[in-house]
């Protein structure tokens, strides 16, 4: 818990720092939203930058308000198309995302004096979309996570894969809001049937 609250009061430092915002995309694969984000970074001095992988064609994209409104008014031949839908995500700056480096640094110096103890639980890495090696390796994910894009539809893969090799059959999110549940959906229908939501 206290991570979690030191990566939260650091992220809304980091943000102080440069307007910036985040917005979804769905419709398009992450080469052209990577193709979309470099040619628009190169119409300015600021960036966008993908940041969040949710399933096949859906993300969020973070980074300068100019650029993201740029996005918007479908400034780019490939928002031209119908099935691209875009709106914008209510948050306060472009989080996974290189304009958290302030975040990063002072959420490193506070993982190097925690202890974190192994546990038998398979743990999955959104950087990587793979379980954790091991204790070194969560710490060095956990910082990296506050600037790289979470790669949620990797990690739903890498779960499918077990459940479809019979590792379990039934999966928990701890959230009212079945946003995994949903997510899970797109790569499994059948596994979504599976899924329990529990909150206390």
């Amino acid at each position: 818990f206290k991570i979690v609250k030191v990566r939260a009061s650091a992220m809304e430092k980091a943000v102080s720092s440069t307007p910036t915002g985040m917005i979804f995309l769905e419709g398009l694969t992450v080469s052209e939203v990577n193709e979309l984000c470099d040619d628009l970074s190169k119409t300015s001095s600021k960036r966008l930058y993908l940041a969040t992988h949710l399933f096949e064609y859906g993300v969020t994209v973070g980074g300068s308000l100019d650029l993201l409104n740029k996005i918007v008014n479908q400034e780019h031949s490939l928002l031209k198309e119908d099935k691209v839908k875009v709106s914008k995500v209510h948050v306060s700056g472009a989080f996974h995302t290189p304009y958290m480096q302030p975040a990063q640094e002072l959420l490193n110096d506070v993982l190097q004096n925690i202890a974190i103890q192994p546990t038998d639980i398979k743990l999955y890495s959104n950087v990587t979309g793979k379980p954790y090696e091991n204790i070194n390796c969560i710490k060095n994910l956990l910082v990296r996570q506050v600037c790289e894009p979470l790669l949620w539809y990797s990690v739903l893969q890498s779960i499918n894969e077990d459940y479809l090799n019979g590792f379990y059959d039934v999966v928990f999110e701890l959230s009212r809001i079945k946003q995994i549940k949903t997510m899970i959906g797109k790569v499994n229908k059948d596994m979504m049937a599976k899924v329990v939501n529990l909150w206390v």
